[in-house]
């Protein structure tokens, strides 16, 4: 999931690879991911994306699949999970 005081709500990234389920680690708290580019995240034009003067600035978390229900797991410094666009 990526959030970011620009959009309301969420926005739901996709899956992980078999790629990065093969070099995550989460026994050691690591999960690898490949984030989308920008363009297929907001599912927009290259007009609106290309704007110079916009940065735009996400909060990642997972959400595992589990048997009782979903739980959104966080960095617990949320700074580990910023990602910027430019």
């Amino acid at each position: 999931m990526f959030e970011s005081s620009d959009f309301e709500g969420k926005i739901f990234a996709p899956l992980l690879t078999e790629d990065d389920a093969f070099t995550s680690s989460p026994i050691l708290g690591s999960i690898s991911y490949r984030i989308p580019s920008v363009h297929t995240l907001l599912n927009a034009p290259d007009e609106f994306i290309n704007n110079d003067a916009w940065s735009y600035v996400f909060w990642i978390t997972v959400m595992p699949n589990m048997d009782h229900g979903v739980e959104e797991l966080e960095c617990k410094d949320r700074n580990n999970c910023k990602i910027i666009f430019y």
